[in-house]
């Protein structure tokens, strides 16, 4: 499958989560899907907010499935613009979401898994996504 990953970026430490995403897509990737993640692409460097956006809902047109990574009931309007954007262009949406975060996605979703840390998330994402 081509997936799409979305995830809160504000207030996040960049390079913890520019490893978290790295180490997912690995997995995804190891299972034969074709990930792509707008923090990991060279590309993307430099990009305004604005312009990020609007490459995220391109690249969201070429792909099977987004998947929003939910870590924490803090929302994220980037995220949320791109799972919106996503939803309307008729994409199936994934939702990974850490067991003790809030989120109005969980019921937009088409798959909600649930984890309990970044390590069991590896492993729920390990050949689950079929």
């Amino acid at each position: 499958m081509k997936l799409q990953l979305a995830y809160r970026f504000s207030g996040e430490d960049r390079n913890k989560i520019v490893n978290e995403l790295r180490g997912m897509v690995k997995v995804l990737e190891g299972n034969g899907h074709n990930v792509y993640c707008l923090i990991l692409d060279k590309n993307a460097i430099g990009l305004s907010k604005a312009s990020s956006i609007i490459n995220a809902f391109l690249h969201v047109d070429s792909q099977d499935v987004l998947i929003s990574w939910v870590k924490s009931s803090d929302k994220s309007e980037g995220q949320l613009l791109e799972t919106g954007y996503a939803l309307g262009r008729g994409k199936k949406l994934i939702l990974l979401v850490q067991k003790k975060a809030e989120t109005s996605l969980r019921s937009l979703a088409d798959r909600v898994i649930q984890y309990d840390g970044y390590d069991d998330l590896l492993l729920k994402l390990n050949g689950k996504l079929k």
